[in-house]
């Protein structure tokens, strides 16, 4: 009797220990299938206007992304070219070396230009060497919606905006598509850029996991969208090209081209994991994906710490010694390094400026999104180094960066 007891506990409890095996072999594939995601590297106008600028893109962002290997997806994100049609072939060569998949969106600047004025510019080109401007497709679960949303007037340049045939178009692809799967909208010009924006906006406000992405505005931006009681998020990109490749050449040979907002030359890449995202920025010309200013604005000494992709609504924690951890607040104003650039473009004499003309980039006093700050005791001695603790939705590190002083 005792022994059939004991053989029946045996039973019992070699079953549970099963089970729970098999949960836990469960749970790990779960997570392991999430660690494994969907890599896609977000790329915003390289603009190349000739040869020289496509060796500068063959020689930082394609060569950048040719020796990665975990990338899935590389999408351009627009201005693939600066006007110069007649290197989209040579620049799709590029792209074609790359170790996996690409696909793009085209750009203001990837229209043909006719001779004739009455000719509307048209993606002649654009269509001859890549095939497509609106498309669609799923990858590993993500559907990805790629769409032209520059439209052109004879009188009036360009406009942001979707005609009527490519609103008709999403929509019947939103439609066959589940509302908890991760959409993504890619487009040249920002969606919140457009006239429709609020249509569009309604259009996929069913969907629960919506990223909009795009380039541009040549400089970088994350931001998130309202969607009844969801929120969606959007990138702009920056440019791969920085400003137009333009600035001081750096030890490689390739112009700094600082972006208005602060950041330098560089692109996204995003994780797409179960029913999330997780976001970085990747500098071309940078070590780090931040950095850290003291200004002194006034009488007062600030710590600016500028994250090149963070979101208007990250956090952002500093440690100095002494002074323990403290909470910046999101500052609107100009970028201590493009003040410094503009300081540089300043000090040129005439005749400098004619013959370094390439050196000067063209920036403007435009507040940065991504600019953090805290005062500073004034009689505190500056520290070389300060940890950096950055927190959003789909962001988070912590860094050691450099501490430098604005001239």
């Amino acid at each position: 009797m005792n022994t059939n007891i004991f053989r029946r506990s045996v039973q019992f409890y070699r079953t549970i220990m099963i089970r729970l095996l098999i949960i836990a072999s469960l749970i790990l594939a779960c997570l392991n299938m999430e660690a494994q995601g969907l890599r896609v590297a977000f790329i915003g106008d390289p603009q190349v206007d000739d040869i020289t600028e496509l060796e500068y893109a063959r020689r930082s962002i394609y060569a950048e992304l040719k020796q990665r290997k975990d990338l899935d997806l590389i999408i351009i994100l627009g201005d693939l070219v600066n006007d110069q049609t007649a290197l989209i072939a040579p620049s799709k060569e590029s792209l074609d070396s790359l170790s996996c998949s690409w696909f793009a969106v085209p750009g203001n600047h990837d229209f043909d230009v006719y001779e004739d004025k009455e000719r509307l510019r048209d993606l002649s080109s654009w269509k001859q060497m890549i095939g497509y401007t609106d498309t669609t497709y799923v990858h590993s679960g993500v559907r990805f919606i790629l769409m032209n949303d520059v439209i052109y007037s004879k009188d009036r340049g360009y406009d942001g905006g979707f005609n009527p045939e490519a609103v008709a178009f999403m929509d019947s692809v939103l439609v066959n598509t589940p509302t908890r799967s991760q959409v993504v909208l890619c487009t040249h010009i920002p969606v919140s850029h457009t006239k429709e924006c609020k249509r569009i906006y309604e259009l996929f406000s069913e969907h629960k996991n919506v990223l909009y992405v795009s380039g541009h505005t040549h400089s970088v931006s994350r931001h998130y969208i309202p969607a009844g009681a969801m929120l969606h998020e959007e990138i702009i990109a920056g440019a791969a090209s920085g400003s137009w490749w333009r600035g001081v050449k750096g030890p490689d040979g390739i112009p700094y081209a600082l972006q208005n907002c602060g950041a330098p030359r560089g692109y996204f890449v995003v994780d797409f994991l179960r029913n999330r995202i997780k976001t970085t920025y990747t500098p071309l010309s940078e070590e780090y994906g931040l950095s850290a200013r003291i200004s002194d604005i006034g009488d007062k000494k600030l710590l600016i710490i500028n994250v090149f992709g963070g979101n208007k609504a990250g956090d952002v924690q500093v440690r100095i010694p002494g002074m323990g951890r403290m909470l910046l607040k999101r500052t609107d104003s100009v970028a201590p390094e493009v003040l410094d650039v503009i300081a540089f473009n300043k000090s040129l004499t005439a005749d400098e400026r004619r013959k370094r003309r390439s050196d000067i980039i063209p920036l403007r006093r435009i507040r940065s999104p991504h600019l953090w700050a805290v005062e500073l005791p004034s009689d505190l001695v500056l520290p070389e180094n300060v940890k950096v603790v950055y927190s959003d939705r789909a962001m988070k590190f912590r860094a050691k960066v450099p501490v430098s002083v604005s001239r």
